[in-house]
């Protein structure tokens, strides 16, 4: 497997970072648009694992975590997680959150009270070639870190959950703020002899003094502290959501429908460094409430459904095209509430991105097939050809579809309800895709944040780590890509060639480029507008064609663009010299005119004597092709010698 080492990798990052930090090196390093600014991070960055993003409360300053590759370790051992604080302007050089050797995944971070949390899955120990994928699930446990306002770290833990069973496995921490409490909770798995099941636990967590507690604070028979419960005894559980709504703490994960196990998963994940968001899509989602002992079906497993990050109060999830929040009902308790429709998307991977807690945009993954002109790729060491009609095949002749990928954003409009869809794409290239889920803000200027990883689709190695922000005047600007494909199709027209091309250039004069999304009529009218000008233009009619054709003692042809005549001509007298032939033709799109100038010698005199014929290309056809003028030329030639004959014949006789 090709890795790119991580000294040359951070040798980069840091170098940047530092340059950013003391001013000689502009932050934003490129522009898709005035309103739009994105500045790289991180060339050659480790690719397949989370990022995790969120603003600092009352400041303007937000803070990120993500997993870099520590290039002096073993492969396996590589993953590190590293953090980063952001302005307006710039970030700061990434900083390892804890180098001790071993392998990092997973990040999650949390910002709130003035305090930043960060919390991520931990192997326990270094792993060896000779390492399973059991081994490698079982050494798995959670670990935190804090730091204070000017991003100092204060406290750092390892093996959050106390467990120190080889039996278990904890992985995917995250960070919820309920009632004023820090609820860090994870994912464990028993392997045990009478318990083989996935759950959901947790601990809440005071920043100010580094402890953790429980809502009984019970402990075991070693004094160590039980962890909450908040599901229990379920399948293999790859995402879940926790949030107090109402009186109640729900809990929301989903269960994938296939027989999925963690050796399997952390195999892919750690050891093939293969593991895609997307991979697992048809699941059954759960909710529970008192514990994990009330729990019931939000779908049935029969459709792909998923739980939505979100930095919302409550939970929110994806089933069948639209996105439904839990939310609290006086009379019913916990209902369904339609939060949006997304079928314009469908079956994809949605985050919901908040301002004060007041849901803004919806953003979901968008595929669309690879649009490129390179005919071989190469994937995963296996080699593809992209046929004439656009299928890619492998060297065994299989078929093989591929995406490229972007974000769709959808903004919940405040006045209307309505979820409307954005016609700005994140990034709007081809051959691009995201080899992990973007992260997203609404940072203090009001723009939209993102954090993403990007690649070319068939590039497993060379990734960049950038941040953007867009602006809403971005964001919200109408779709002008048919104005734009008009006028390229009146730009490469001659105005020259058409008796008025006024009309044209009124057409493009009149776009207006600052409409917003509201008013795409308007701007679909301005498109119109512009192919009904070019629909209507009238060519100029078309210049003659000239042909010039030497006397010769031989039998030649004549050709037009559409006739050939033969002339046999006479020999002349010595002092007539030899011409050329010259031809010069001209062709319109609607008319073929051909001018013919033929040089001929009267047999009888010395004196050259020209006649022009005209043929038009666009005459009715008959069936013969011949050139009735040039017929008579010949007969007349033919005739005059005959009578010159026959003159001088008797004038012998008389003789």
């Amino acid at each position: 497997m090709k890795r790119v080492k991580y000294v040359k990798r951070r040798f980069v990052a840091l170098t940047l970072s530092v340059a950013l930090l003391v001013g000689t090196m502009p932050a934003i390093i490129s522009a898709q648009d005035s309103n739009v600014s994105n500045t790289l991070l991180q060339e050659g960055t480790y690719s397949k694992d989370k990022i995790t993003l969120t603003s600092i409360p009352n400041t303007t300053r937000k803070i990120m975590a993500f997993i870099t590759d520590k290039g002096d370790r073993s492969e396996i051992n590589c993953p590190e997680v590293v953090y980063a604080i952001g302005t307006d302007e710039r970030w700061s050089v990434p900083v390892s959150v804890e180098d001790d050797g071993t392998l990092d995944m997973e990040p999650f971070v949390y910002s709130g009270n003035d305090k930043g949390i960060i919390v991520w899955t931990n192997a326990t120990k270094e792993f060896t070639e000779s390492s399973t994928s059991e081994d490698i699930a079982k050494s798995m446990r959670v670990s935190l870190a804090v730091f204070d306002s000017t991003s100092n770290v204060e406290f750092k833990n390892t093996n959050v959950s106390y467990y120190d069973s080889e039996n278990i496995s904890t992985y995917t921490p995250k960070v919820t703020e309920i009632d004023g409490k820090f609820l860090v909770s994870w994912i464990v798995y028993y392997d045990t002899e009478d318990k083989k099941a996935y759950g959901i636990e947790g601990f809440y967590y005071n920043p100010d003094n580094n402890t953790f507690y429980s809502e009984d604070n019970s402990t075991d028979e070693n004094g160590r502290l039980i962890p909450m419960v908040f599901a229990r005894d379920c399948n293999y559980i790859s995402s879940y959501a926790i949030a107090k709504v109402g009186n109640d703490v729900v809990t929301v994960w989903d269960e994938p429908t296939e027989q999925i196990n963690i050796y399997d998963v952390m195999a892919e994940k750690v050891v093939k460094k293969n593991y895609y968001f997307g991979k697992y899509k048809s699941s059954t989602l759960k909710m529970a409430i008192d514990n994990g002992n009330d729990v019931k079906k939000l779908t049935d497993g029969s459709t792909y459904a998923s739980v939505i990050d979100s930095d919302i109060p409550g939970i929110a999830y994806y089933n069948n095209g639209k996105i439904y929040k839990i939310s609290n009902d006086e009379q019913n308790g916990l209902v369904n509430t339609e939060l949006a429709d997304v079928s314009k998307t469908g079956d994809t991977k949605y985050s919901i991105v908040s301002k004060d807690g007041i849901p803004t945009y919806i953003t979901a993954l968008l595929y669309e097939p690879l649009n490129t002109n390179i005919t071989n790729i190469t994937i995963d060491g296996e080699d593809y050809e992209k046929s004439t009609d656009g299928i890619w095949k492998d060297k065994d002749g299989r078929v093989k579809e591929f995406k490229q990928e972007d974000i769709c954003i959808y903004y919940i409009n405040p006045k209307t309800g309505n979820t409307d869809t954005l016609p700005q794409k994140l990034y709007d290239r081809d051959e691009i895709h995201f080899p992990t889920y973007p992260a997203f803000i609404i940072d203090s200027s009001n723009q939209l944040g993102v954090m993403y990883v990007i690649g070319q689709v068939w590039d497993n190695v060379n990734y960049s780590l950038i941040y953007s922000t867009y602006n809403q005047k971005y964001l919200f600007q109408a779709d002008y890509s048919k104005v734009d494909e008009a006028i390229a199709k009146a730009n490469v027209l001659n105005k020259e060639d058409y008796i008025d091309f006024n009309a044209v250039t009124a057409a493009i004069d009149a776009v207006v480029r600052d409409k917003d999304y509201t008013e795409q009529l308007a701007v679909d009218a301005m498109a119109k507008a512009i192919e009904d000008a070019i629909k209507a233009l009238q060519l100029k009619p078309t210049p003659e064609t000239t042909t010039t054709i030497p006397e010769t003692t031989t039998t030649e042809q004549v050709t037009t663009n559409q006739e050939t005549t033969t002339v046999e001509q006479v020999p002349t007298t010595s002092r007539t010299e030899a011409t050329t032939v010259e031809q010069v033709s001209t062709t319109s799109r609607t008319e073929a005119t051909t001018e013919e100038t033929i040089t001929m010698v009267n047999p009888t005199e010395t004196e050259t004597q020209y006649i022009t014929t005209s043929v038009n290309n666009n005459t009715p056809k008959t069936g013969e092709n011949s050139n009735i003028t040039l017929w008579m030329i010949v007969f007349f030639i033919t005739a005059g010698g005959i009578l010159t004959i026959t003159l001088e014949k008797r004038k012998e006789d008389k003789q």
